[in-house]
């Protein structure tokens, strides 16, 4: 199931879903040609990072939603991860998240994550579930100054848990230019139902906790 973990626990944001105030004002004043839709929006905090979930439909005509409009600061590095193309994700540039017109059907799901200063960003188990980072199944997030990243995990033993990175940019990368690759690392929990997720891979990626 891609909203729950292997023992039924659901994977759900640390907050429920509102509708972004711009969206809100649209209906209210339909008339001033802004775009109108279903764009709502939850957060979860970790580690004093601030991970999130966009959900988009019924969007009338393409849009941009800027980084404050999701509680960052200005100016704060931000990358985004579509549920249709998990393997690939977006560095938010100075125009924020570009949103298509869309319908009902086609509605995107997006994760968005803050990039670390070491230049990696967890975007956690959006390969297989709708909310990447939920504090039901991360409960700590490290970055590690040398490089890399370390994510505290828990759930059901014997469950396999896949974690995604954002790695730094390693050749002309840009915010708001091209998709690029993910990084991710699976993990099969011990007995203890918990354990320790390092990116980039090296000789202990998962670690019993």
């Amino acid at each position: 199931l891609r909203s729950a973990a292997a023992d039924g626990t659901l994977l759900s944001p640390a907050r429920p879903a509102t509708k972004l105030d711009a969206f809100l004002a649209a209906d209210a004043f339909a008339s001033d040609g802004a775009p109108t839709g279903e764009v709502w929006f939850a957060d979860t905090a970790v580690s004093s990072r601030r991970f999130g979930v966009l959900l988009a439909a019924r969007v009338s005509a393409a849009t941009a939603v800027s980084q404050a409009q999701f509680g960052y600061a200005p100016g704060a590095s931000v990358v985004a991860v579509e549920a249709n193309s998990t393997h690939r994700f977006t560095r938010l540039g100075a125009g924020g998240l570009s949103l298509p017109p869309n319908g009902e059907l086609d509605f995107r799901l997006w994760n968005l994550a803050p990039v670390e200063r070491n230049g990696w960003a967890l975007l956690g188990e959006v390969a297989h579930k709708w909310v990447g980072v939920s504090p039901a199944r991360v409960t700590a997030v490290d970055a590690s100054s040398s490089g890399g990243m370390e994510v505290a995990v828990r759930g059901a033993a014997g469950e396999r848990v896949t974690m995604s990175f954002a790695p730094p940019c390693a050749g002309p990368c840009a915010a708001g230019g091209q998709p690029e690759a993910t990084v991710s690392v699976a993990c099969e929990l011990p007995a203890s139902g918990r354990a320790l997720v390092r990116a980039p891979e090296g000789a202990s990626p998962c670690a019993a906790l």
